[in-house]
C-alpha cells in the first residue's frame, strides 16, 4: 500500500462517522482529503476526543503510516510519516476546545452543532470559520493572514451573524469596533486593538464562565508540567574524525527536519555560546585543528572546568528552551569530542578529567556518529596526518560502543545518501520516543 495524506484521511473520516464522532475540519479544506499545502485541522468533540486520538493512530498504523511526533499545545499535534519513505510525511492537528492560553476562543459545540457537509466531511458554517481564523490568528500571532482577508470581509456583511459570534467572545462594544475596521479593510487599526481582544477575553472568561476556565487553567499547568518532564523537541549531535563532513549533514539535515519541528531550530557548534565575542572562539570550525601547542596540565585543568560549565548554562539556557517548545537543536562535535581528540583543544591532562565532566554535561537525545575511511577522510581534510586520522577513526568506533545513543552511520558514500540514512535513524527514534504516547 502507498502511504498517502488522502488514504488516511479518509480512513480516519469513515471511522469518525462509524463511532458516531462529531468533527470538522475547521480551515484550508477545499483540497482535501487529496492534498493540502497546510497542516490538516480538525475539530472534534470534546466528549469522544481521546477515541477520536486512538482512531487516528489505528487508521495511521492501517496505511502505512507511523507516528514520530506527538505534542500538546492547545491542540494535539500529530505527525505521521510513511514506514516506506520517511520523506512523505502527514500533519494533523486534533482540538478539543480552541482555546489560547487556557482561555476559551471558540465554543466547540457551538461550531460542531453548525457544521456543514463537504465532500466526504465537515467544515465550520460560514461564520464560525471566519471568526475562527480572525480571532485565532489575531490573538497567537497578533495579525491575521492575507489569505484569509478577502472571505472575513465577505463574511462580515452578513452583520448579525458574524457579530453575535464576536460579541459571545470580546463582548459587545469591541465586537463592533473591530467589525467597524473589518469593513473598512482596516487590518492596522485591528492588529494594534490585540492586546485589548486578549484582556476582553480573559476577562470574560473569568466573568462569565469561571469554573470552565478554572479547569481549562488546570489543563494548561499539566500540560505544562508534562512538558518540563518529557519535552518534545529533539537536542541532535554529530561525532567523528575530521572530514568526516559533519557540517554538511547538519545542513542537509536542517532542511529534512523542517516540516517535523515547526522552524524552531538551533545549529550549535561544538559549545552554546552565552557570551557573543568579536574575537574568533574555541566554537569556530577551524581549517588546521591540531595547529597550536598544548597548554600546560593546570590551565588544561581550568579550560576543562570552564568549558564543561559552560556547556552545562549553554544547555540549561540555549538549548532547554527549544526542547520544551518542540524544537530541533543540531549540535556539530558536542563534548564528546574532548574524548577523542583533546589535542584539538590544546589539553595536556589525563583522560579521567574529561570523562568526569561527561558524566555532569546534560546529554543530547541522540547521537550519530560518522565514519568513513581514512583516504576518504585525508582527501577531504588534508593537514590532518594519516596516523592522526587513523587514530580518530578507532577512537569513535569505540566511543559508538560505549554511548548508550550513539548510532554509527557510514560517511563515505555522497553527502545525499549519508543525510538518507542519517534521516531514517533520526525518524526511527522519534517514532521510538513516540510508542509510549500510542493509546
Amino acid at each position: 500500500m502507498i502511504a498517502s495524506l488522502e488514504t488516511l484521511l479518509i480512513c480516519f473520516f469513515k471511522e469518525l462517522l462509524h463511532h458516531d464522532i462529531t468533527f470538522c475540519v475547521l480551515r484550508n479544506y477545499q483540497t482535501l482529503p487529496a492534498q493540502t499545502a497546510n497542516d490538516v485541522d480538525i475539530l472534534v468533540s470534546p466528549v469522544k476526543f481521546k477515541k477520536a486520538v486512538q482512531l487516528l493512530q489505528v487508521c495511521a498504523k492501517h496505511n502505512g503510516f507511523r507516528m514520530h511526533m506527538q505534542v500538546e499545545h492547545a491542540c494535539l499535534l500529530m505527525m505521521f510519516h510513511s514506514r516506506n519513505n520517511h520523506h512523505i510525511q502527514c500533519h494533523i492537528d486534533l482540538y478539543a476546545h480552541i482555546t489560547w492560553k487556557g482561555f476559551l476562543l471558540a465554543d466547540s459545540q457551538r461550531i460542531l452543532a453548525s457544521r456543514q457537509p463537504f465532500k466526504n466531511f465537515f467544515v465550520p458554517a460560514p461564520e464560525w470559520e471566519q471568526a475562527v481564523n480572525l480571532l485565532v490568528r489575531l490573538v497567537y500571532q497578533g495579525r491575521i493572514k492575507d489569505k484569509y482577508k478577502k472571505n472575513i470581509i465577505a463574511e462580515a456583511k452578513y452583520r448579525d451573524r458574524f457579530l453575535n459570534i464576536l460579541k459571545s467572545i470580546i463582548g459587545d462594544r469591541e465586537s463592533l469596533r473591530i467589525l467597524k475596521y473589518i469593513i473598512r479593510a482596516d487590518w492596522k487599526s485591528i492588529e494594534k486593538r490585540v492586546s485589548f481582544i486578549r484582556a476582553a477575553i480573559v476577562v470574560r472568561g473569568f466573568r462569565y464562565s469561571p469554573l470552565e476556565t478554572m479547569k481549562h487553567q488546570v489543563s494548561q499547568v499539566g500540560r505544562f508540567v508534562r512538558r518540563l518532564y518529557a519535552p518534545a523537541g529533539f537536542a541532535l549531535a554529530f561525532l567523528g574524525p575530521d572530514g568526516a563532513g559533519k557540517s554538511s549533514l547538519i545542513k542537509e539535515l536542517n532542511q529534512k527536519l523542517r516540516p517535523s519541528f515547526q522552524g524552531k531550530q538551533l545549529v550549535i557548534h561544538w559549545r552554546p555560546e552565552l557570551i557573543i565575542s568579536q574575537t574568533p572562539s574555541i566554537n569556530t570550525a577551524v581549517s588546521d585543528p591540531h595547529g597550536q601547542a598544548s597548554r600546560g596540565k593546570i590551565l588544561s585543568v581550568f579550560f576543562l572546568a570552564y568549558h564543561t560549565l559552560m556547556f552545562i548554562l549553554g544547555w540549561w539556557i540555549k538549548v532547554a528552551p527549544i526542547r520544551f517548545k518542540g524544537g530541533i537543536i543540531l549540535l556539530d562535535r558536542y563534548y564528546h569530542d574532548i574524548l577523542v581528540d583533546r589535542k584539538r583543544y590544546r589539553m595536556s591532562m589525563g583522560k579521567p578529567f574529561v570523562i568526569l565532566g561527561a558524566a555532569l554535561v546534560p546529554k543530547p537525545d541522540q547521537i550519530i556518529i560518522l565514519d568513513a575511511h581514512p583516504d576518504v577522510l585525508r582527501s577531504r581534510k588534508k593537514e590532518v596526518i594519516r596516523e592522526e586520522t587513523i587514530r580518530q577513526c578507532m577512537a569513535f568506533k569505540a566511543l559508538a560502543k560505549v554511548l548508550p545513543n550513539a548510532t554509527q552511520v557510514n560517511a563515505d558514500m555522497p553527502l545525499s545518501e549519508v543525510a538518507d540514512e542519517a534521516f531514517g535513524i533520526i525518524m526511527a527514534n522519534l517514532s521510538k520516543r513516540c510508542e509510549g504516547k500510542i493509546e
